[in-house]
């Protein structure tokens, strides 16, 4: 019975932790041979990301967008800001970080950028800011400090640049440089290798997808290699880009990310095709994991052996018992507080349902191909309000001469028959019917009012719009 329950100890506890460790298998990176690894499946993706595989870890800002097979950080567009970290820290010092991308270009003056550093950037991040300060882009990061290819040219830990060929002739280099947080650099020393602390690889790397790793020890060493991902095999020899020395990473929680800019001669298109984050260290899950009592299930795990020598086996099920009540009730109240954020969502969706409606609307008036206002499709919307207000208003008018007829035909009828009480009663309906037909006229003149009003209002929404559609012009493309 004791292995029993051990078994269930052990499979409680692989329930809880999967959906946060996922052990993958072995290693691949050079040097590490048969080493054991764990996905850490929130830094992790593959091609398709979205609020179901995990966007919601991740910050996007800038021209950035997570497309339908990659993330797109840089449009083919020239002079385009991307953004992309990780809001989540990994939090171990044994880990692997390792991407695939392609970068589209022939020669440019643009930059591609891979971040390692203890500070949570995503978490500081203020994109709000940088819309109020400027309606240019660059403008705005530079109101608020970020004039590093998107980050802050004191920025602490590892900044691993792709430079392309600026000319023909040119050559296309990885520049990395570790910093501490306290010197400035400047992308102009990056390109000219005046930058302290750093290394210059010169390598192709444009026009085919390569394979990046950066792999931080548990000495605290950093190491990064790159390979053509045609060319990755067991056998094959990575380039190493760079490789820092033990001791250089000191923090227990790390923070990556990616950004850019195309440049203003000739764009880069670059595109990430995939992130995997690797943890090495088999004593910690590397990520956030669910609120289960962690040292109350190590206890019961390392007393498993008491309980193989013991004669009774039932305190080893009622503490079992006891810790799966407690999780029972932990997770019912988490489930009652999903309800209401669910039912909150709900609300949300409606709303945002209306104003999809409205955009789609207001798409149905803007002409992408040439780039201007379709009056056509206004008059159309107006046409449509005009016939349904003329509908109205006629069966509005055919139901009150009906009225006005009868009344007539009462009074007229009233006069030879009925008495003076039954004339008086004919001529009060007959100066209602006056007062209904006095009010429809007064209701047409006020339907003709309200349709001026609604032309007004949807070219006000039409020019809206347009002032909308330039803006996004100018932050990405169309």
């Amino acid at each position: 019975m004791a292995p029993a329950v051990a078994r269930r100890l052990a499979s409680v506890a692989v329930l809880f932790l999967a959906p946060v460790l996922r052990l993958s298998g072995a290693a691949d990176k050079p040097g590490d041979t048969d080493a054991t690894f764990f996905r850490l499946s929130q830094h992790s993706f593959v091609q398709t990301l979205n609020y179901e595989s995990g966007l919601g870890n991740w910050l996007q800002s800038g021209a950035t967008m997570a497309l339908r097979d990659r993330v797109q950080l840089m449009p083919p567009v020239l002079d385009r800001q991307g953004l992309f970290w990780t809001k989540k820290a990994v939090k171990t010092r044994d880990f692997e970080v390792k991407f695939s991308f392609v970068a589209m270009s022939s020669s440019s003056d643009g930059v591609f950028a891979l971040w390692l550093s203890p500070d949570d950037f995503a978490g500081k991040y203020d994109e709000q800011a940088i819309v109020t300060h400027s309606k240019v882009w660059s403008e705005g990061q530079a109101q608020i400090g970020l004039t590093f290819v998107g980050n802050r040219p004191t920025f602490k830990g590892l900044g691993v640049f792709f430079l392309p060929a600026e000319s023909a002739k040119g050559r296309q280099r990885v520049v990395s440089v570790w910093n501490d947080g306290v010197a400035k650099v400047a992308l102009e020393d990056i390109r000219s290798g005046k930058a302290n602390s750093s290394k210059t690889t010169e390598t192709s790397w444009l026009n085919s997808e390569m394979l990046v790793k950066v792999r931080v020890g548990k000495d605290g060493s950093v190491v990064g290699h790159m390979i053509k991902k045609a060319d990755e095999s067991p056998s094959a020899t990575w380039l190493e880009l760079f490789s820092q020395p033990a001791g250089t990473v000191v923090s227990e929680e790390s923070y990556f990310g990616f950004s850019g800019w195309s440049g203003s001669k000739t764009y880069i298109q670059l595109d990430i095709n995939a992130v995997e984050t690797r943890n090495f260290d088999e004593t910690k899950a590397g990520g956030e994991v669910l609120e289960v009592d962690e040292d109350q299930w190590k206890k019961v795990l390392a007393e498993e052996k008491k309980y193989l020598s013991q004669a009774s086996q039932m305190q080893a099920v009622q503490k079992l018992t006891t810790l799966l009540s407690d999780h029972i009730e932990r997770y019912t109240s988490i489930g009652e507080k999903v309800k209401a954020d669910v039912a909150k969502m709900e609300t949300r969706l409606e709303a945002l349902g209306e104003d999809f409606g409205k955009l789609v609307s207001e798409t149905e008036a803007f002409d992408f191909k040439t780039g201007a206002f379709n009056t056509d499709t206004v008059k159309e919307h107006i046409k449509g309000l005009s016939k349904i207000f003329s509908a109205d208003k006629e069966t509005h008018d055919s139901k009150f001469q009906q009225v006005h007829e009868v009344a007539k035909d009462l009074k007229a009828k009233g006069g030879s028959v009925m008495g003076e009480a039954s004339k008086l009663k004919v001529s009060s309906a007959a100066q209602q019917a006056k007062t209904l037909e006095e009010s429809a006229t007064r209701g047409s003149n006020q339907s003709g009012v309200l349709l001026l009003c609604l032309v007004v209002v949807v070219a006000g929404l039409g020019i809206l719009f347009l002032n909308r559609m330039r803006y996004y012009e100018k932050k990405h493309y169309i």
